[in-house]
């Protein structure tokens, strides 16, 4: 088992005579995102992986919980293999364009985004 956590803090200040709808003027931010992985194998060649996420957002005092990832690997003999469950594919490499990814549907954002994509 495994895991992190990550904070972002920001200030959001509003300019005199700029009026955006929705916007209440001057804000601070602050919001923790914590990732727990979690990877068990059992004896009989039974192996179970899970990824879960949890975001608090201080500012409306929210917090969210999500199954990124949640299967079981099982096998019959040795020579038939199974994997059940909610699993995300990726593979390749790259910064900015990744042209190996062709099963996610989420598009890779240009600056970083905080937590698992």
């Amino acid at each position: 088992m495994s895991g992190e956590v990550t904070s972002v803090n920001s200030y959001t200040a509003a300019r005199p005579g700029v009026e955006i709808p929705g916007d209440e003027g001057d804000r601070f931010r602050p919001y923790i995102l914590g990732a727990l992985f979690t990877d068990l194998r059992l004896p009989s060649d039974v192996k179970g992986f899970g990824n879960f996420e949890a975001l608090y957002d201080a500012s409306v005092d929210k917090t969210e919980f999500s199954a990124r990832e949640l299967f079981i690997d099982f096998n019959i003999g040795r020579a038939i293999y199974f994997r059940t469950g909610k699993q995300l594919i990726q593979w390749g490499r790259c910064y900015l364009w990744n042209p190996t990814d062709l099963v996610n549907a989420e598009k890779k954002p240009f600056m970083t985004k905080i937590g698992s994509r």
